[in-house]
């Protein structure tokens, strides 16, 4: 039973396309309560900044606190902030109203692609946990999680056409690559040592989920590892890397600004 609970049909979301949206390719559908950290962020700016709310992912990491991309909040007036359901437009779940964020002092774009692009969400109340919304544990050490599988989750794209979001949460299995090897897809100045990359196999995109949203090292204590930041300008059929914010490098910016998770 949910004990905090707002019924609302969410808003159909309208974007541009970018890299940010990234392509779901073979992927499966999650089911519900399968990831309870999954967060799905419905952004607003005044008019003249974009006239269409666009959607971002994010990770539940306390109960206050939702962690993103820093470019999906940026110039952002609100987020309405959508938990506990696999569905994109989801006609129970829990939402609530936020305009507290939070962007990384150093994030920056360069040709496109981003550094340090990391953000966090305030929630207006503190969460009480259920089967269906739980906050997911940090990677915390130096564990670099090469050649690792590691999971992708979000509503994203689901063709290289128009934008078009998945009805129902997906998620893909990937895995993780050096920097050495994903600097060939990119460029020095954006893939650095808080940057973490995984790729697809199988036939399996490795442009998976929403900007904002949840990379983890799935098992017995899931862990967040990623936070998805943009994937290749030349789509997703073509096998490239995407690439994320590696969580345990802004470990110590989280708890600052947040000054509420246990370490």
């Amino acid at each position: 039973m949910w004990l905090k609970v707002i019924i609302i049909s969410a808003l159909a979301v309208a974007t541009a396309t970018s890299t940010r949206h990234i392509r779901i390719t073979n992927g499966q559908q999650a089911s519900s309560g399968q990831f309870p950290y999954q967060a799905r962020l419905s952004m607003t700016f005044k008019p003249e900044v974009a006239p269409h709310p666009y959607s971002c992912g994010g990770s539940l990491i306390s109960d206050r606190w939702i962690l993103t991309a820093a470019h999906c909040l940026e110039d952002a007036e609100s987020a309405l902030v959508h938990l506990g359901s696999i569905e994109f437009n989801c006609s129970r779940c829990l939402i609530c109203l936020s305009s507290e964020f939070v962007v990384h002092e150093n994030y920056q774009t360069i040709d496109g692609k981003s550094r340090n692009d990391v953000g966090l969400v305030k929630l207006p109340y503190v969460l009480e946990f259920n089967y269906y919304v739980q906050a997911i544990a940090l990677a915390r050490t130096d564990e670099n999680f090469l050649n690792q599988d590691v999971v992708v989750s979000g509503w994203g794209k689901t063709t290289d056409g128009p934008l078009e979001y998945s009805p129902f949460l997906q998620y893909v299995r990937l895995n993780v690559i050096s920097n050495e090897l994903c600097v060939k897809t990119y460029f020095e100045e954006v893939i650095i040592h808080s940057t973490i990359c995984a790729i697809g196999k199988d036939g399996r995109s490795g442009c998976q989920g929403d900007s904002g949203g949840p990379l983890v090292a799935s098992g017995e204590n899931p862990l967040l590892v990623g936070v998805v930041n943009f994937g290749s300008k030349h789509g997703c059929a073509v096998g490239f890397p995407s690439v994320f914010a590696r969580v345990s490098e802004f470990v110590d910016w989280i708890e600052d600004k947040t000054g509420s998770l246990n370490k």
